[in-house]
C-alpha cells in the first residue's frame, strides 16, 4: 500500500488555566503517498522544518497554519508567503522553498541501516527508532528489529524520500545511490543476507 501517515509534534504555547486545564493536542499528521514526489515531499518537509524550527504563541495560529496545511489543494508558494515566521523565523521565504525543493541525494550507510543525509532517520525503519539509535546502540538480541528492516528494504528497495524529513534520494537506473564507493560491497552484503532465511545479528553487523 502506498499511502502511509507521517505525524510530527509542533510546540505550541498553551494557557492551562484558560484552556480549563486541558492541553491539547498539537501533533500534525500528513497523509502522503509513497509513489508520488510531488507535493508529499515538500510537503513533509515543511512539516518537518516547523516541527524542528518552529513555534506558535497560541493555539488559534496553530489552527490556522493546520487548516491551510492540510489543504488537499494547497498552494505552496502562498502557504509560505502567508506562515514564513511561524515555519521558521530565522528563514527567508527562499531559504524555506530552497529546503522544500532540495535536490536529490545520495543516502547515508549501507542498507536496510541506510539514514537519510538531511534529517539522519534509518530508511527502512517505521517507528520512533528511527531516528536516536545508532546501529551499535541498538541491543543484540533485538531481532526483531532487523527483522523488520530487512523485511521493509527487500520490499521497497528503491523509496523516492525520505517519509521523515521529505528529502528527495538519488537513484541510477536500477537502485538507491549511497554515498561512497565502498557501499558496493555493503550493498552485496545485504543482498546474500536476503537471501538467507534467519540471519543473525552478528551476520548484519559484518
Amino acid at each position: 500500500m502506498s499511502i502511509i501517515t507521517t505525524t510530527h509534534h509542533i510546540k505550541v504555547a498553551q494557557d492551562y488555566k484558560k484552556n480549563g486545564g486541558v492541553i491539547e493536542d498539537t501533533n500534525i499528521s500528513l497523509e502522503i503517498d509513497t509513489l508520488r514526489v510531488y507535493p508529499a515531499s515538500v510537503k513533509l518537509a515543511i512539516l518537518y522544518m516547523t516541527a524542528d524550527k518552529g513555534f506558535f504563541g497560541d493555539l488559534e495560529s496553530f489552527y490556522d497554519f493546520t487548516n491551510d496545511f492540510l489543504m488537499r489543494d494547497i498552494n505552496i508558494m502562498e502557504f509560505v508567503r502567508k506562515h514564513n515566521m511561524r515555519i521558521n523565523k530565522q528563514a527567508s521565504f527562499w531559504d524555506i522553498m530552497k529546503y522544500a525543493l532540495a535536490g536529490e541525494k545520495p543516502v547515508e550507510n549501507i542498507p536496510p541501516f541506510s539514514r537519510c543525509p538531511r534529517c539522519n532517520a534509518l530508511v527502512w525503519e517505521k517507528t520512533e527508532r528511527a531516528y536516536d539509535k545508532t546501529e551499535k546502540e541498538l541491543e543484540p538480541e533485538n531481532e526483531a528489529y532487523y527483522r523488520r528492516c530487512l523485511e521493509a528494504y527487500s520490499a521497497d528497495p528503491r523509496p523516492l524520500y525520505c517519509k521523515i524529513c521529505g528529502q528527495r534520494f538519488k537513484m541510477s537506473s536500477t537502485s538507491l545511490m549511497y554515498k561512497g564507493e565502498a557501499m558496493q560491497t555493503g550493498i552485496s552484503h545485504t543482498l546474500k543476507l536476503m537471501s538467507s532465511a534467519q540471519p543473525t545479528f552478528e551476520e548484519v553487523m559484518k
